[in-house]
């Protein structure tokens, strides 16, 4: 295109395509942007190609809860990417206590027993007939005792623990549990599945590691804790440090993997991949 002052030409330049961003992670921006929170353009562009990637893999659907902890506030890190909205009902993340840090990494526990995320999530008031997944990345933190994401409402738990003190990663569902000892806790992305079929499988970085017969008991009424366990007995949180968490409906193992491929592109792209 040019401009030109009578019949010369003084000037050209040409307009490059605009960048697709996606109608979900627009709402999320907006959400951020609304509660006071900015993001990066490269925070931005990393949540947008997070929803683009998710949606072509047909994880978009299934995952009901997806927090990418992003913005280095609890503001801009409390959002539900799937439903951006300030409400319980959205799975809006409510942080208790005074023990998190956050920033550019992600979220940060203390071990505190009274600091939690509540995701506001119910695995008893959500319609998982089939089975349910959830998880969580972490970069950050110790092998100490604690949950990484639990709830609990007697006598059935859910669970997921990537290191107890004794470098195990443990999963539950119900009364089935299933434990992994072969490799350092706690980084990486830890993901788990239960059904009536397989009963409990888990997954460290994509890779099935865990895998227990046995029905699933998803009767639990306690809302998901993020860091710790809602219903938790003594003392259930961590020290460690989350850069992604979802929860959803049933993923398969192939559907694990490419999740745990489409995250580690979205941390490495913010820098903060282990």
């Amino acid at each position: 295109m040019a401009i030109r002052v009578g019949n010369n030409p003084i000037l050209k330049f040409y307009a490059g395509p605009v960048p697709y961003v996606d109608p979900d992670a627009q709402a999320f921006f907006n959400a951020v942007t609304s509660d006071g929170g900015t993001l990066t353009s490269t925070e931005e562009s990393a949540v947008n190609t997070l929803v683009i990637s998710l949606k072509a893999d047909s994880l978009w659907t299934p995952l009901q809860a997806i927090y990418p902890l992003v913005g280095g506030t609890s503001g801009s890190m409390k959002w539900n990417l799937k439903d951006p909205q300030d409400t319980n009902a959205a799975y809006r993340m409510t942080w208790a206590g005074t023990g998190w840090t956050f920033d550019a990494n992600g979220v940060k526990q203390s071990d505190s027993g009274t600091t939690y995320g509540n995701t506001n999530y119910s695995a008893s008031t959500n319609d998982n007939t089939v089975g349910m997944s959830m998880g969580v990345y972490i970069n950050g933190g110790t092998n100490a005792a604690g949950y990484d994401l639990g709830a609990r409402t007697e006598p059935n738990e859910l669970q997921l623990i990537a290191g107890f003190g004794n470098n195990t990663y443990y999963t539950g569902w119900g009364a089935v549990y299933g434990t992994y000892s072969g490799a350092t806790m706690p980084n990486g992305f830890f993901s788990t599945t239960g059904d009536g079929t397989n009963g409990n499988k888990g997954y460290r970085n994509g890779v099935e590691v865990i895998s227990v017969a046995g029905s699933r008991n998803l009767s639990v009424t306690a809302t998901l804790y993020l860091g710790n366990r809602n219903g938790g007995i003594g003392d259930s949180a961590t020290d460690r440090r989350y850069a992604f968490c979802f929860i959803g409906e049933k993923l398969t193992g192939t559907q694990h993997a490419d999740l745990y491929t489409i995250v580690q592109t979205f941390e490495t792209t913010l820098g903060r991949q282990v």
